[in-house]
């Protein structure tokens, strides 16, 4: 088994990112900063100097680590940011969740959807997928959405039927229809 740490004082980030890695993650989020003026200059000596105690302390801890199946038990904060990153890499999925309804008698355009979505995104600091992926994501959510030609006769263009824009009730409503 490999084990990587890693400490940086910003996020991470993935070129190919997926929920698997965050799942393996642990975060030791570091909240507090020690102003200049405080900072111990031989706090690294102190430590070396005590490396046999934090040695034994460590080894004594460790059987219940291993019957824990080695959980960490992270700090709600670090859980908070990789569901926050999880929930990035889901961007459509929330989107639809929030915005948009099931309705097999309604269709709605793929071009009006996908800038829907991007100001979605804006609003909620997300990065927004290409529009690729978008409407693989979108055809995935519910098997009873189709990419079709949609609109009045003389004007089709490409869409998405089985989907519309939730109500301003709906909006404020639990979801009760979405994904089956």
């Amino acid at each position: 088994m490999v084990k990587l740490i890693f400490a940086s004082n910003l996020n991470f980030t993935f070129k190919h990112p997926d929920a698997a890695i965050y799942r393996r993650m642990v975060i030791v989020p570091f909240e507090y900063s020690i102003p200049a003026d405080k900072q111990d200059p031989a706090l690294i000596d102190k430590l070396i100097s005590e490396r046999d105690i934090i040695c034994s302390l460590a080894v004594r801890r460790l059987p219940r680590l291993i019957e824990s199946k080695f959980d960490f038990q992270m700090s709600a904060k670090g859980k908070a940011y990789l569901e926050s990153r999880i929930v990035a890499l889901n961007s459509v999925e929330g989107f639809l969740n929030d915005r948009m309804t099931v309705d097999e008698k309604c269709s709605v355009s793929a071009a009006s959807l996908y800038e829907t979505y991007k100001l979605w995104c804006k609003e909620n600091a997300l990065d927004a997928d290409d529009k690729a992926e978008f409407k693989e994501s979108v055809l995935a959510y519910n098997p009873d959405i189709d990419y079709k030609k949609v609109g009045p006769s003389s004007k089709r263009v490409w869409g998405f039927k089985g989907i519309r824009l939730k109500t301003a009730d709906e909006f404020n409503a639990p979801d009760t229809e979405g994904r089956k």
